[in-house]
């Protein structure tokens, strides 16, 4: 409640002017011709209009305010996200209907995605997958539902699970990307790992550690890596020249912990708390985190045309990575 109650005071329209949004410009065709066109009689905002596509727009248009009635109190619904408060709760504190929470945070968690993104991989990398049951809870197309327990059909990693990749440079860089259903596959770390991952000269090969996955030899090859495997045996889990993939194991360790706490994420959404996880992980030791978390969120101005979208199952990114 202390970090909702800092956001009662928030005023929209001097959010909009510290964050220096680019209002001139059209969000539709990216030209700079355009004009005032009168104020937004609401929120006091300038109006522009664009002279070449004949639309106009505000510096709200395209972010997560975009078609929100009530968007002082979307700034205040950004802490309850933060807290990870459910439906109920958040309708509750904030005088709104289940559906509207539930549209209100994953507009939020598209921004988030939009913002955070990967970084490039330097240095020794380390890697680590893990697999989380493929989940549609809530769903009216299932037929039963899951109690308690694992109902799977498969004994071992098989289509229903999904994989998430974790890879982290010993230097700098990190990444956290779903990598499809089921087994890792080779196409998906290209896919992944391939834009973050620079080819090394062939006289300084530096570490790629590993579990021994078959999905990791042939982009190991490829970008001239060594490749270091640490066998599930070695009680010191690391090889004997120190390479090691602890740091990738902890993260995920420490995920599947924080997602407990949602009794149980649909997987169609489980790439938007990936990246809500990583955003509340690099504000925690930030003076306002609150805040911080309030500029990711209000940043992006192409957050409404993929919110579109969220209504996707995560086997279409796995068609995509293939």
């Amino acid at each position: 409640m202390v970090e909702n109650d800092m956001l009662q005071s928030v005023s929209l329209k001097e959010k909009l002017e510290e964050l220096n949004l680019p209002d001139g410009t059209c969000l539709h065709r990216g030209s700079s011709n355009t004009k005032k066109n009168g104020i937004y009689d609401v929120h006091k905002l300038q109006r522009y209009l664009c002279k070449d596509c004949g639309r106009t727009h505000t510096a709200m248009t395209g972010t997560t305010l975009h078609y929100i009635h009530r968007k002082d109190e979307l700034l205040r619904y950004v802490s309850t996200v933060k807290q990870r408060i459910s439906l109920d709760k958040a309708s509750d504190r904030h005088r709104i209907c289940k559906e509207t929470a539930h549209s209100w945070r994953h507009k939020i968690l598209e921004s988030l995605k939009v913002v955070e993104k990967d970084s490039y991989l330097f240095g020794s990398i380390q890697n680590d997958e893990c697999y989380i049951p493929f989940s549609e809870k809530g769903s009216a197309e299932v037929e039963k539902p899951r109690k308690r327990g694992s109902d799977r059909k498969q004994r071992g990693i098989g289509g229903e699970l999904v994989c998430i990749l974790t890879s982290f440079g010993n230097q700098s860089g990190e990444s956290m990307e779903l990598a499809g259903m089921g087994r890792l596959t080779s196409s998906s770390v290209e896919k992944i790992l391939g834009p973050l991952v620079r080819k090394q000269r062939k006289n300084r090969k530096l570490f790629f550690c590993t579990d021994g996955s078959k999905a990791f030899p042939l982009f190991v090859k490829k970008k001239n890596l060594l490749l270091k495997v640490v066998k599930s045996n070695n009680q010191k889990h690391k090889t004997e020249s120190g390479a090691h993939f602890q740091k990738a194991n902890n993260r995920h360790s420490i995920f599947k912990k924080w997602l407990h706490h949602y009794n149980g994420v649909v997987s169609k959404y489980l790439e938007g708390h990936i990246h809500l996880f990583r955003i509340i992980n690099k504000i925690k030791n930030f003076k306002e985190p609150i805040q911080s978390m309030l500029n990711f969120v209000l940043k992006p101005r192409n957050v409404f045309v993929p919110f579109k979208n969220i209504k996707k199952f995560v086997v279409e990114k796995q068609k995509s990575l293939l």
